[in-house]
């Protein structure tokens, strides 16, 4: 058996514990772990002009479109999105190759088959 005072300063060592530093530990534990899991706000637009960018490096970078399309979509925004790619399949079949894939998303199969063509 412990002598009392050994077991007066396990209780309150034990009650400090409950009451001071488990409570401070969850705390810090709960702040480590939101600031691990915060991610930054990304600006949609940064990140079309990224998978633009892609796009036009790797046309067939099925990723990159269908993020750029999915970025587009939620704003509202594919019909712009087509005509900057129509405008640019004039002079690179790239920006052509690119465009049938996003008409193929947007449901446009005739279309796609025309900018298909077009590049051959």
């Amino acid at each position: 058996m412990r002598e009392p005072l050994a077991l007066v300063q396990w209780c309150f060592t034990l009650l400090v514990m409950r009451r001071v530093v488990l409570p401070m530990f969850a705390v810090l534990t709960t702040i480590v772990g939101l600031t691990l899991r915060a991610e930054l706000p990304v600006d949609a637009a940064r990140q079309a002009s990224r998978y633009t960018e892609i796009l036009r490096r790797e046309p067939t970078h099925e990723v990159a479109r269908k993020r750029l399309w999915a970025i587009h979509r939620e704003a509202g925004e594919t019909s712009s999105l087509l005509d900057q790619w129509r405008n640019e399949s004039a002079s690179d079949p790239g920006a052509g190759l690119i465009l049938g894939y996003l008409l193929l998303e947007s449901g446009d199969s005739a279309g796609a088959i025309a900018a298909f063509e077009g590049i051959i």
